[in-house]
């Protein structure tokens, strides 16, 4: 609304409205206690500062409310990859509530943290002006008509704090220069709450609680920017309700469809189209989110941008260069052929477009370690330039160096097969450690089996690892009547597989650990998975197999009522918690409440 009448019009036309509710939102019942009326001599427009404080702390209501019910939903929605979903389906579970993971502050909370890095996103685009690089940094607010009127740049800013006092004098009396400083964590276990570091941070004043009770336009942007999603083939993040059947999600096409999976849709069935690219996608379309269809553009000039994606994330973000290049794709494998030729990966693709440079330097390295590097570091060496140097053609290196890589299995007698499997493994269990695995740097061979690769994870390869104590084992005699009894109860449970929860209660020095040792050695003797955790650094280095609960059930130091210990259900933790037979967590009733029975 650029005016009173505007403001009056819509006033007008609301009130024309044929449609009638029966109930007011809060902001409008408060809107309209505000309004300026000639027959309505309303106190609360003439008690001065008390009017500003009250228009400040209705807003804050106002907004306090939409916070609380993101927060209070966290454990309504959730959130998974839709191959994950599938997998989940596969294995006989179909519970929405057992899988997923929670949503935050999503960026359709305007002002919100993700809301104004969407807006103001740093995507490295730069322009030369005059002689000079310019970047997002340069571009500030302004306003249109005093930039025409004065022929001058006017920086817009909004005084209605102490700012307006700063900037007068600032230029007036300008004295030493200062420097503003936040000091911040970060620790990667600290616990991160937008909602709580978004109302922390929040300062609001009478003008602009006024302005958003009223509800008039915070921002204007034009052109207007459309952020396109951008996933792998069956990697799509889906949103779903915790009660919801997952078995319905899969078998529902709806769910799976997405802004690229439907732009590959329409190059298929309209030839127009194909002359896009994805990127140019909105300014002729429009995307329906509810029907979850692109229909023709009408009106309105809108531009197109593809999320951002770092380069360690290899596959996507070859992907992205495609679709950046490539016009007319009409399917995930369409992006994958080239001149007639079906490469295996985005990265082949890109390679055979030109858009990639070789990997030389790479090679070099390589070459150079393999003359007197170990063939065990030397895979260390490869998994690192792998994950780190992002090398254009992995596959290609792996060729080359197959022979250096794998020199301390050839004395060993096993087939070729057998033997680039097990090279190929202590790969994987090195990628996995870094948070990648073979899958992604097209290194699965198709003459391979799957399972010489895949056999154990990382983590269930280091339990099962775990050296037993012979000691440990014959201590299982010298265990008195009471550690008899809880010793002989846990194992009857966990031999015959039947579920159970124990608690042993005792005094310092009366030999607890003495019998988590003795259990634990027991079941890993069998060939069993045990997890010996505690509650503090202390405890847990006393357990054969040591870790606190903290690092093993990714629990967040500091608990709170929505925290949630962010274990996926297809990752190698969820798989050793799922193989595992027992497990046993020493000072249990140290850790919070809530803490527990999250875990349970």
């Amino acid at each position: 609304m650029d005016s009173v009448v505007d403001m009056l019009d819509k006033e007008t036309e609301v009130m024309g409205m044929k449609k009638k509710r029966n109930s007011v939102s809060c902001r409008e019942y408060y809107s309209y206690k505000l309004q300026i009326r000639s027959l309505n001599d309303s106190m609360i427009l003439h008690i001065g500062r008390l009017l500003q404080q009250f228009v400040v702390d209705m807003y804050v209501k106002l907004e306090t409310s939409r916070l609380d019910y993101f927060r209070k939903n966290q454990t309504e929605i959730r959130a998974e990859l839709y191959q994950g979903i599938m997998d989940s389906v596969d294995v006989g579970e179909t519970r929405g509530i057992k899988v997923g993971r929670r949503i935050i502050l999503p960026s359709t909370f305007i002002g919100g943290p993700r809301d104004m890095r969407r807006r103001r996103r740093d995507d490295g685009c730069k322009v030369k002006v005059r002689g000079s690089v310019l970047d997002n940094r340069w571009v500030v607010p302004y306003n249109p008509y005093l930039l025409a009127k004065f022929d001058c740049h006017i920086n817009v800013e909004i005084c209605s704090t102490i700012k307006a006092v700063k900037y007068l004098y600032k230029y007036i009396y300008k004295g030493h220069d200062k420097v503003a400083m936040n000091i911040k964590s970060f620790k990667n276990d600290e616990d991160i709450d937008e909602i709580h570091s978004f109302q922390s941070a929040r300062w609001i004043s009478p003008p602009e609680a006024m302005w958003r009770i009223y509800g008039f336009s915070l921002n204007e942007m034009h052109p207007h920017v459309m952020t396109l999603q951008i996933h792998l083939e069956n990697k799509q993040m889906m949103s779903f309700k915790n009660s919801v059947n997952l078995q319905s999600v899969v078998n529902n096409d709806f769910f799976a469809k997405t802004m690229l999976t439907e732009y590959f849709v329409m190059n298929r069935v309209n030839v127009n189209s194909r002359q896009l690219l994805y990127r140019e996608f909105p300014a002729h379309y429009v995307w329906s989110s509810q029907f979850k269809t692109w229909n023709i553009r009408k009106r309105c000039d809108v531009v197109g941008r593809i999320v951002n994606v770092n380069p360690f994330d290899h596959e996507r973000y070859y992907l992205r260069l495609l679709l950046n290049h490539v016009r007319g794709a009409t399917s995930f494998d369409d992006l994958k052929c080239v001149n007639g030729v079906q490469c295996l990966s985005y990265r082949d693709a890109a390679l055979l477009h030109g858009l990639l440079e070789s990997d030389n330097s790479f090679e070099l390295c390589l070459e150079e370690a393999s003359l007197y590097q170990m063939p065990y570091s030397l895979r260390r060496l490869f998994a690192t330039l792998l994950v780190y140097c992002s090398p254009s053609n992995p596959r290609d290196l792996w060729i080359k160096y197959e022979k250096a890589l794998s020199d301390d299995f050839k004395y060993l007698n096993y087939s070729d097969r057998v033997k680039r499997s097990k090279v190929l493994g202590h790969i994987n269990i090195i990628l996995e450690s870094m948070g990648k695995t073979l899958a992604d740097y097209d290194l699965l061979e198709f003459d391979i089996d799957d399972n010489d690769i895949h056999d154990d994870n990382r983590e269930i390869s280091e339990e099962l690892s775990i050296v037993i104590n012979d000691d440990d084992i014959a201590c299982a005699q010298s265990l008195n009547i009471e550690q008899k009894y809880a010793y002989d109860q846990i194992l009857d449970k966990v031999f015959s597989k039947v579920p159970g929860l124990f608690f042993i209660d005792g005094p310092g020095g009366s030999g607890k650990t003495f019998l988590y040792k003795t259990i634990l050695a027991a079941v890993r003797s069998k060939g069993l998975i045990a997890l010996a955790t505690a509650s503090s650094g202390v405890a847990a280095s006393i357990l054969p197999g040591k870790r606190t609960a903290h690092s093993r059930f990714k629990i967040p130091l500091v608990m709170e009522e929505h925290n949630t210990c962010h274990v996926s259900k297809q990752s190698g933790l969820a798989k050793l918690m799922k193989d595992a037979s027992l497990i046993v967590w020493d000072e249990a009733p140290m850790t919070s409440s809530s803490c527990s029975s999250k875990r349970y």
